[in-house]
């Protein structure tokens, strides 16, 4: 999750899909933060929340495989 003032940008992922990322690497972080910046999430703005429930198909779309 990244937050900015009460603005805020959560995705989900299985505990198969978590195995296989390491969410503290920068390039994983920045990856998500600009997927969610493209499907419309404006963090300037003041309570501008996005929530993704199931974020496993992230892994694959941007690349965050661990494995390969």
């Amino acid at each position: 999750m990244y937050s900015s003032k009460t603005s805020f940008f959560e995705v989900r992922f299985s505990w198969k899909g978590n195995w296989y990322i390491n969410l503290h690497r920068p390039h994983t972080c920045a990856s998500l933060i600009q997927y969610a910046i493209e499907q419309g999430w404006d963090f300037a703005q003041e309570k501008q929340t996005m929530k993704i429930e199931q974020g496993d198909f992230l892994i694959d779309e941007l690349g965050l495989d661990e494995r390969g």
